[in-house]
């Protein structure tokens, strides 16, 4: 799955975090790694069918972290190519 968000001043690079949704649930929280370029962060590893809930939060500047976005859920539809 890609995840694009907005450029945000400042910042150096982007945390993503995502965790499984089954029925109304949120599963725990799992490290979708940190990424330099906003626009194209690839989430790798995740289940085709599945519903997933993603955040992402900016790092750097003067508070070094942002706050988690307020999250958005993607199912994920196919398995990336290799």
């Amino acid at each position: 799955m890609n995840v694009a968000v907005n450029a945000v001043a400042n910042a150096k690079c982007f945390g993503i975090r995502y965790a499984t949704i089954i029925g109304q649930t949120v599963g725990p929280w799992q490290s979708g790694g940190m990424f330099t370029n906003s626009r194209s962060m690839a989430l790798g590893g995740l289940v085709a069918g599945t519903n997933y809930a993603i955040e992402v939060r900016a790092i750097g500047g003067s508070t070094k972290y942002s706050e988690w976005c307020a999250g958005s859920s993607h199912m994920s539809l196919r398995t990336p190519d290799p």
